[in-house]
């Protein structure tokens, strides 16, 4: 297994009782190879309500052929 990264830090959190960030983050594997996985979830620049934006990463495990 390969260690953790980190994608990006966001800035800030989410006040004051929002807490739905689960039904907004996916990973699927990419079918054109078999090997690379597309990730996408919400984060914050600041502190505050309503004002996430959207980070789309991808990664693949150096073993996957």
């Amino acid at each position: 297994m390969e260690s953790e990264n980190i994608i990006f830090n966001g800035g800030g959190s989410q006040l004051p009782n929002l807490s739905r960030w689960g039904d907004y983050s996916s990973i699927s594997i990419d079918p054109v190879d078999d090997c690379t996985f597309w990730y996408t979830n919400e984060y914050l620049k600041s502190s505050g309500t309503f004002n996430w934006s959207t980070r789309i990463a991808s990664f693949k495990f150096p073993a996957c052929l």
